[in-house]
């Protein structure tokens, strides 16, 4: 999916095909009609909001959170085998394509409302606001989604330099465009996200149009944008904002809602589902996955359902019920993400473990939220009921979210299993030593292996010898 090559040419056709739009946006005078009301103009945004791809849930066979290892279906090998191979260079006819066209399409749509705010009739002030202010969030999210699908992490390139994908600002379909740096992509989304604060004024919409826009949504839009620029102090501070204001949480040990329902006390904007239906049953969840949840994590059972002794399904996406973009949940993470890195330990606990609580039995918890406080993890073993306990960094439980292999004492042989998950390299140990000398440090993702290779020789005693897709480890 990274730096994917956009043929722009057929931008044009592909706007021009859809027909979607209940008569609206066409030219005229072909006994069509152009949007004027402001009923006409949301339902132009509701068709926009439908148009939204529901396939980015197909790059977690990409990122192997999800895996076809026996799978046994022959359809679904058929649909989803090169995308968790890779093989975008002669993709098998019938893979499933990933609907980059579309997002372009959601924002035809939102430039045509924010170009025609002000001509808006039969609504007050306060409803073309809102309108306008929705179409500003529409466009800065779609652009957030494929920038992020299509071009190299803000924090993992040089953003100012880095190509990333063509910023579509107006309604002009016969406009031929080129893509724009990273760096002027998340500038531009920051902008959008800008406006539409000031016209957006709808704080809560009633269950039904939750997948709308709301005051809330623009900081909550805001830290997971600063999250991923790395900018961690306004990431700590847009999403303190959002837990002071929308902090509830699911008790995964009392409620039976799920966190991503869009009936969750969590929900802040009900509008993505990120699975399509056809998705689900297909693979499994990667035992790798399934191993970081630790005894007593209700998660673990809420979100998944294991079929046999090596296959697990996923429960929670699949359906409109479950339509979610942005949760409290994912605020908590991100002020205790963003407060570690300032180095404010205090917050970076306290973020953390009030998640905590709302997610472990309570049985267990204590245990686990000392080990947070006190700098210390606690293995429990359920079968002898005996917890050994030894030193740790906080950051092992929210690193990975901003794209980093954390490695406490593992194993060359555990690591390498690891790396071998992402890389799609094959690992030869030439003798036992090696593979079981040890590692601790952490190591940025999306880097050429080969660099991460040369950190953990530095360290750990072994060497590595790459041959293609090959390595040896000495």
């Amino acid at each position: 999916m990274k730096n994917k090559c956009f043929n722009i040419v057929w931008l044009i056709a592909i706007l021009l095909s859809f027909t979607a739009c209940n008569d609206f946006l066409d030219i005229q005078p072909v006994g069509k009609v152009m949007p004027k009301t402001g009923q006409e103009f949301r339902d132009l945004l509701t068709e926009a909001y439908s148009a939204i791809p529901s396939d980015r849930g197909m790059a977690t066979f990409r990122s192997d959170e999800l895996t076809l290892e026996g799978e046994q279906n022959q359809e679904s090998l058929n649909s989803y085998l090169d995308i968790w191979c890779w093989n975008d260079v002669a993709p098998d006819q019938t893979t499933l394509s990933f609907g980059w066209q579309r997002y372009y399409y959601v924002n035809y749509i939102a430039n045509s409302v924010i170009e025609n705010k002000d001509n808006i009739t039969e609504a007050t002030q306060a409803e073309r606001n809102q309108l306008a202010g929705e179409a500003y969030m529409l466009r800065a999210y779609m652009h957030f989604i494929l920038v992020n699908l299509y071009a190299a992490p803000y924090t993992h390139c040089n953003p100012a330099a880095t190509k990333g994908i063509p910023l579509k600002l107006n309604s002009d379909v016969r406009e031929v465009l080129s893509r724009n740096t990273v760096a002027e992509v998340y500038a531009s989304i920051l902008s959008d996200i800008n406006e539409a604060e000031k016209l957006l004024n709808v704080e809560n919409w009633p269950e039904g149009e939750t997948y709308r826009f709301n005051t809330l949504s623009a900081n909550a839009f805001r830290a997971r944008v600063y999250l991923y620029m790395g900018d961690w102090a306004n990431a700590y501070d847009y999403a303190t904002d959002v837990v002071n204001r929308h902090g509830e949480l699911e008790d995964l040990t009392t409620s039976s809602t799920l966190p991503n329902h869009y009936q969750s006390v969590e929900a802040i904007l009900s509008m993505e589902r990120l699975f399509i239906a056809s998705s689900l049953g297909v693979g499994y969840v990667n035992p790798e996955l399934m191993s970081l949840y630790r005894s007593g994590d209700m998660r673990r059972s809420k979100f998944y359902r294991q079929i046999s002794a090596s296959a697990t399904e996923v429960l929670k996406a699949g359906t409109n019920e479950f339509r979610c973009t942005f949760r409290s949940a994912e605020f908590y993470l991100t002020a205790a993400e963003a407060a570690l890195e300032l180095n404010d330990m205090d917050n970076a606990r306290h973020y953390l473990t009030e998640l905590m609580k709302k997610r472990y039995l309570a049985a267990i918890y204590p245990t686990y939220e000392a080990e947070v406080l006190a700098g210390q993890l606690a293995q429990f073993d359920r079968l002898i009921g005996e917890t050994e306990i030894k030193n740790v960094d906080v950051s092992n439980y929210i690193g990975w979210k901003s794209g980093v292999y954390i490695f406490e004492d593992k194993s060359i042989e555990q690591i390498m299993d690891e790396l071998s998950l992402w890389y799609d390299i094959e690992v030869f140990f030439r003798n036992n030593i090696s593979r079981n000398r040890h590692f601790s440090g952490s190591l940025p993702r999306y880097r050429e292996i080969d660099d991460m290779l040369k950190v953990i020789e530095k360290t750990s005693h072994v060497r590595f010898e790459v041959k293609g897709k090959t390595i040896i480890v000495d």
